[in-house]
């Protein structure tokens, strides 16, 4: 093969900035060659990033790079080599030139096994330069916290680092120090110990987690310059936070996938645990479902649990991280479609039932006091959490030849804008409106009255719907009417609310579910269940 000066592997790259990556990414031993291609002239390896990508280089018989590949997002946008071809070039470089040194040092005229003997001699030594690297130490902390920042003090999760040789020091700025690793730089933590990227290595079971970062760092990169992004920051803060890094739930999720034979240490709000592992089995709480009797059977520990995911999969109980079963994780669905089927019967069984020829008698009541409030004047929003529901209340409308307008979830910007303005203006009688789709940001100051068709979890959220029409403007006393099916589970969520209000009021903001909240006790009142 061929000697490649520096000057060419510069000129091939993208930019300055790219040719010092892919010479960090050389000096970091990140590169991993395959093949020489000695008879076809090319050189194919693997280097590894914030992934591991695939390149490929090969010549034309005077020594001229006539093609170059390389599987990265980088390599389609540049017109010159990305950062990682740089990587196997220069080190495809330093082979040979190690190559030179060690035939110049030895006796020439040597064949056959002498010959054999050079190379078994030279792949050692290059093996072993490139197993020199001291080992660093990394401790990792999970941190679990009340995102100050944010309005409603939304739970929030980061990662914090200590690392060194002997003695761990405190990474201040994980932002400088994964620009180090990137670029090849040096970063001083302390009179005995120096981070050096071409000197020092993470061990095995942390590099993982430092791969995790840099693809973090990596993708924030790539999306700063994004004007919606930018507004995000300015709201929320970037991912990067001095030392800490902040994970948003898939983030989180990943981490903990990372770490699930590792310890760690945690932070929960103010309680602080060294060492927890994560526990593959199910936690101290069972949801079953007898199928032979069709009973549900609840089987809970008085535990306290928290949840580190949305979607479930890790809990934390008691100084250990728990990671459900897929069986456990179906019994916690199963709840909740019981508890909506048993909703669902109180508004109509029609919206889950096809071939349901009944009525329903919270919708006879509802028909009654909206033909009575049209007849006297009011105009009226109504709101429900199931659409299904409101298609039937719109067939009633239609019957009685009650005007009104509908949103929900796949009403669109410019149609929205316009039915509040016509509303407002006194076009129609009603509003039916999606609880979730049409509980903020709506300015309904035209309605005096407000129906809450079903209850929902969260009684802020029924009251922020009952605030479209409490705006600026509103000149007529406001009427609030909440439809409660006696004797069944709605009560109880309305008995539970007013029990727990206060805690619903300083715990559980506007949009969250309280299933996950609830106590053993609460959810067997919910479902009639005895202890």
């Amino acid at each position: 093969m061929f000697t490649i000066a520096d000057k060419i592997i510069k000129a091939l790259a993208e930019n300055n900035r790219v040719y010092e990556k892919g010479l960090a990414y050389c000096r970091e031993k990140r590169v991993s060659i395959d093949d020489l291609g000695e008879e076809d002239l090319c050189i194919s390896g693997r280097v590894s990033g914030s992934d591991e990508y695939e390149v490929e280089v090969c010549f034309s018989a005077s020594g001229e790079i006539t093609d170059m590949y390389c599987d990265c997002p980088a390599f389609s946008q540049y017109e010159g080599a990305c950062k990682h071809i740089v990587a196997l070039l220069k080190d495809y470089q330093q082979q040979q030139m190690d190559r030179k040194k060690l035939a110049a040092a030895k006796p020439g005229n040597r064949g056959g096994n002498s010959r054999l003997a050079d190379y078994i001699f030279e792949y050692y030594d290059y093996s072993l330069k490139k197993s020199s690297k001291k080992p660093v130490s990394l401790e990792i902390t999970l941190e679990v916290f009340h995102e100050i920042r944010n309005p409603d003090r939304k739970v929030a999760s980061s990662l914090s680092l200590r690392m060194g040789e002997d003695k761990l020091y405190m990474v201040k700025d994980i932002r400088k120090l994964l620009e180090a690793i990137d670029n090849g730089e040096e970063i001083v933590f302390g009179k005995q110990f120096t981070f050096d990227p071409a000197v020092h290595t993470f061990w095995s079971e942390d590099k993982p987690v430092i791969d995790l970062l840099l693809k973090i760092h990596e993708l924030e990169e790539k999306i700063n310059q994004d004007s919606w992004y930018s507004s995000w920051q300015n709201g929320r803060g970037r991912l990067f936070r001095g030392k800490q890094v902040i994970l948003t739930s898939l983030m989180a999720k990943r981490f903990l996938s990372l770490v699930e034979s590792e310890r760690f240490n945690a932070k929960f709000f103010d309680e602080e645990y060294k060492n927890i592992k994560i526990v593959k089995q199910d936690m101290p709480l069972l949801l079953t479902l007898d199928k032979r009797k069709d009973d549900l059977v609840l089987q809970w520990k008085k535990v306290r649990l928290f949840p580190l995911v949305d979607t479930g999969e890790y809990f934390f109980h008691d100084g250990i991280i728990y990671k459900v079963s897929e069986r456990q994780k179906e019994c916690r669905i199963k709840i909740l479609s019981i508890l909506t089927r048993l909703r669902q019967v109180c508004c109509h069984p029609a919206t889950f039932l096809e071939d349901y020829q009944g009525d329903s008698g919270k919708l006879l009541y509802l028909r009654e006091m909206m033909k009575d409030a049209v007849k006297s004047g009011h105009r009226i929003l109504l709101f429900s959490q199931f659409t299904g529901m409101l298609e039937i209340i719109r067939k009633h409308l239609e019957n009685e030849q009650i005007a009104y307008f509908y949103l929900d979830g796949y009403t669109k910007t410019e149609e929205r804008g316009r039915m509040v303005h016509d509303f407002n203006r006194g076009e129609c009688d009603a509003f039916l409106i999606s609880l979730k789709a049409g509980g903020t940001g709506l300015n309904l100051t035209g309605a005096d009255m407000v129906i809450h068709y079903d209850p929902w979890w969260n009684p802020a959220v029924e009251d922020q719907a009952s605030d479209r029409a409490y705006r600026i403007g509103q000149k007529n006393s406001v009427q609030v009417i909440k439809l409660i099916a006696k004797g069944t589970i709605e009560e109880k969520i309305y008995d539970l609310q007013q029990k727990k209000k206060a805690m619903i009021e300083s715990v559980i903001k506007p949009g969250e579910t309280m299933l996950s909240k609830m106590t053993e006790q609460e959810v067997r009142e919910l479902l009639g269940v005895r202890s």
